[in-house]
């Protein structure tokens, strides 16, 4: 029987390897100019081109492709603020810590982390009230269940069909973004010009300050 990639031992870390090689190699003269820029600013795990001078930075799209396991490829102290909606929840916690801890290393001193995650807890709170969200229509097909439970809910933002990792409330955010080093961590409010009004009625907003 032919094996596939993914099945024989090690080719797969490999073939991860080399393509991201590949693509640090196609993405280095874009890296390279935004070096240049008197101010920098990163928009992480955005899949679509930036907006209000910010550069996004993504593994499938974005202004810049790359994979947030990885290490961004700036200096220490050069970045101006740092912003990602909707994105942690897709990873693991240690994986959480790293990526906050790389904003944390390439921000200016006093530069900004604005984070923007689920809140779990409304999720939570649905279940145990028997509550059902108005705003179900709006939300990721392909992991909605419905088994007559409102435990489907809580699945939903547990999982979203294998696509999260991890969930947050206000506080495990706060504690998390002080864990990776910043002076200052406080809630903030949804910005009008920066956040999702569409997923506003969800979210947990945050401020880190280096």
């Amino acid at each position: 029987m032919k094996k596939t990639i993914s099945k024989i031992p090690g080719l797969k870390e490999l073939y991860i390897f080399i393509k991201e090689k590949i693509i640090y190699f196609l993405e280095k003269k874009k890296w390279n100019k935004l070096k240049k820029k008197n101010k920098i600013k990163l928009d992480l795990g955005s899949n679509k081109k930036g907006t209000n001078d910010f550069v996004t930075i993504d593994y499938l799209s974005g202004d810049i492709k790359h994979n947030l396991f990885n290490p961004l490829p700036l200096e220490n102290s050069t970045v101006d603020e740092i912003y990602t909606s909707h994105t942690l929840e897709h990873f693991k916690f240690d994986n959480i810590l790293f990526i906050i801890k790389e904003c944390n290393r390439v921000l200016k001193p006093k530069g900004k982390l604005k984070i923007c995650v689920p809140n779990a807890k409304i999720y939570i709170e649905s279940y145990i009230k028997n509550e059902k969200f108005t705003h179900r229509k709006k939300w990721y097909t392909p992991a909605v269940v419905d088994t007559g439970s409102h435990i489907d809910q809580l699945n939903y933002i547990a999982y979203l069909n294998g696509q999260h990792k991890y969930m947050f409330d206000e506080q495990n955010l706060i504690s998390i973004i002080k864990m990776c080093g910043f002076d200052y961590v406080s809630l903030r409010n949804f910005e009008d010009e920066l956040d999702l009004k569409e997923r506003h009625f969800e979210s947990i907003y945050a401020l880190g300050i280096k």
